[in-house]
């Protein structure tokens, strides 16, 4: 594949990724009801299938390093300075049961929940992100995952289908940890990587050249 043809394949890929991030902020503008339920039917599943297209599997301390570390020093900035804040308003604060409180937040939603505080606000797609990544392969001991990717995702599918029906009383606190919105958000990034090897078996059979006769 000539370089051109490469360079023109990242800057379709990289407004494809402003267009969504315009969209993430429309849909958290307060935008009307109809207008937040169609951004929101394809914008985040868009992100999964841009991150599928461009997965390239790589040391699961990487993963952390590029995705974890980031989260971990902006959280705790925005811990120091949220205390500061209460402080200043509210006197003595117990930092122990602050930062409790601040916990929940990096493994489920804890938005809008009484008492809980969110340190950094759409950490869940970072989390979820991660954890696909150790799926899709990031992680040795899930490297046979690699291999069977599409059947894994079908089988999520076919979860979140029949969930409802298998356990009709299930507990919210369930669907709102991060690691349940895997299941939603693994079969759009296998499908990036579909995408992507479909292809390029497609670009390698269009370059191969008859011999001659």
């Amino acid at each position: 594949m000539s370089s051109c043809a490469e360079k023109e394949r990242v800057v379709w890929i990289d407004w494809a990724k402003a267009l969504l991030i315009y969209f993430v902020v429309v849909g958290h503008a307060g935008c009307k009801d109809n207008v937040q339920i169609i951004l929101y039917a394809f914008h985040m599943p868009a992100f999964f299938v841009i991150s599928g297209y461009l997965y390239r599997p790589r040391q699961c301390l990487k993963t952390i390093k590029c995705l974890v570390i980031p989260i971990i020093i902006y959280s705790t900035v925005n811990l120091v300075f949220k205390f500061a804040l209460d402080m200043t308003r509210h006197g003595c604060i117990d930092l122990f049961h602050y930062a409790t409180m601040s916990w929940r937040a990096f493994y489920a939603v804890a938005w809008g929940k009484d008492g809980y505080v969110t340190l950094f606000v759409g950490v869940w797609f970072v989390v979820v992100l991660a954890l696909c990544r150790c799926l899709m392969g990031d992680v040795k001991y899930f490297k046979f995952i690699s291999q069977h990717y599409i059947e894994l995702a079908l089988l999520m599918m076919l979860w979140m289908v029949c969930e409802k029906h298998i356990f009709p009383t299930n507990s919210s606190d369930i669907q709102d940890m991060y690691l349940y919105r895997v299941l939603s958000c693994f079969p759009f990034m296998a499908l990036g990587k579909f995408i992507k090897e479909q292809q390029l078996q497609l670009v390698g059979f269009m370059s191969y050249k008859l011999p001659p006769p």
